[in-house]
């Protein structure tokens, strides 16, 4: 009767470890695909942060050029507590026909410590001169 057992325990041995090595497997697939997600809301969120720059800039630099129109370039460095780990750069640039005037905004940001980790966008808009 004890040989009997034994083939039955190895059986038992060899179920437990495939379980866990399948549970183990899922289980670090399940975490990959999460901290891949959060990363992607990340993006997400520093790059709609520098469409809002951009807008910001553009808002400044127009508010500028309707008070004094000799500058042709605006940079902004904004000095923002929420983004204490980035170095925010924001330029604007116009181009005068008589017409229109073209506004181009370029917000770029990047981080302090892992210069890696940079995000550009840029936002252009005409506007019609009216008199």
């Amino acid at each position: 009767m004890k040989h009997s057992q034994h083939p039955r325990k190895g059986v038992v041995l060899i179920a437990a470890l495939a379980t866990l090595s399948i549970v183990v497997t899922f289980t670090t697939i399940s975490i990959q695909a999460a901290i891949r997600g959060r990363l992607e809301v990340r993006k997400q969120l520093w790059m709609t942060q520098t469409l809002w720059l951009c807008e910001a800039g553009m808002q400044r630099a127009f508010e500028t050029w309707s008070q004094e129109s000799t500058s042709q370039e605006i940079d902004w460095n904004p000095t923002i507590p929420e983004l204490s780990d980035w170095v925010v750069h924001v330029h604007s640039n116009r181009r005068d026909d008589g017409k229109w005037t073209e506004i181009l905004s370029t917000a770029t940001m990047t981080h302090r410590t892992h210069s890696h980790l940079q995000f550009q966008r840029s936002l252009r808009r005409n506007f019609v001169l009216t008199n």
